[in-house]
């Protein structure tokens, strides 16, 4: 997988992320292979972010959360 952490636009139901957009291409997940929840340090304010594993018709995304953006982890095709 490469690391790309860019910004992504995710649309969800219920949280859940159902397809994604990134350079112009549509990704549509067939599952979400996992899910895990990353917390910071609390002395640097304890940011957490929830991440999502997604298996798409165009190869595997790892995106993530903070509750309000949505960015682009690492791809792998």
């Amino acid at each position: 997988m490469r690391i790309i952490l860019e910004s992504i636009t995710v649309e969800s139901t219920n949280g859940l992320p159902v397809a994604c957009l990134w350079r112009s291409t549509t990704f549509r997940i067939r599952q979400i292979v996992d899910t895990w929840t990353w917390c910071g340090q609390w002395w640097m304010g304890g940011a957490q972010r929830t991440y999502f594993l997604l298996d798409c018709e165009e190869g595997m995304l790892e995106v993530f959360t903070d509750g309000q953006t949505w960015t682009l982890s690492r791809v792998s095709d």
